[in-house]
């Protein structure tokens, strides 16, 4: 075995023992946020915008694990489930998303970051990305605002950029604060002590299985 497939066996084995607690941490901080005076955004949609299920979630949450979180959004037989068990799968499918895609990849990133040599970032980096694949421009948003939720001493920079209108010349579309539809965020993280992973999307990077947010990663010299 060489030295490049002993690292990447080396961060799989880690990988495989840490995702199950990384998710179950993740949901345990989004549990934590949904009572918050000033709730994510994400979190405060799913409990307030979707009628009788958010009613439900606002009273489930706390107690559910992420094993049954899982299983609700499976929704096997969708044709004899009643109208209120099909939202309840939806509302549970939307809220294993956000645990997946948004919190979990921030969780792996400070757990297992403090332990990456810089071959193994590259490894980390690709799995993050893959873990991303249908992410957009406003999950890259999600992420920054869960990460300075999160941990904010892991947020080195991040930006966002909007639509600002068609009456503007087309190289100013884009502006950093406006109310237009999102365009483009991007986010760096520390990555241990001397690592940085870097997270971006933007409306017009789009690939063969949709969405392909970009994940770097690099060690400052």
């Amino acid at each position: 075995m060489n030295q490049h497939e002993g690292s990447r066996q080396s961060f799989e084995q880690e990988k495989n023992e840490k995702v199950r607690v990384a998710k179950a941490e993740a949901l345990l901080a989004l549990q934590e946020w949904a009572s918050d005076t000033k709730p994510i955004i994400a979190v405060d949609s799913l409990l307030k915008y979707h009628g009788p299920a958010s009613e439900w979630l606002k009273g489930q949450l706390r107690q559910l694990t992420y094993e049954q979180i899982e299983e609700m959004s499976r929704a096997e037989d969708w044709e004899r489930q009643r109208s209120e068990d099909l939202e309840r799968s939806r509302i549970a499918g939307e809220l294993k998303r956000y645990v997946d895609k948004i919190v979990t990849p921030l969780v792996l990133i400070k757990k297992i970051g403090e332990s990456l040599t810089e071959e193994q970032a590259q490894h980390f980096a690709e799995w993050i990305r893959v873990m991303m694949v249908g992410n957009s421009q406003d999950d890259v948003a999600s992420i920054i605002e869960a990460a300075k939720r999160y941990s904010p001493d892991m947020v080195l920079d991040s930006s966002q950029e909007f639509f600002a209108g068609q009456d503007k010349p087309e190289e100013l579309h884009r502006t950093e604060k406006g109310s237009g539809p999102l365009l483009a965020a991007s986010v760096k993280l520390r990555l241990g002590k001397k690592g940085v992973i870097d997270i971006s999307d933007d409306e017009n990077n789009n690939g063969g299985l949709g969405n392909t947010t970009q994940v770097y990663a690099y060690f400052e010299k």
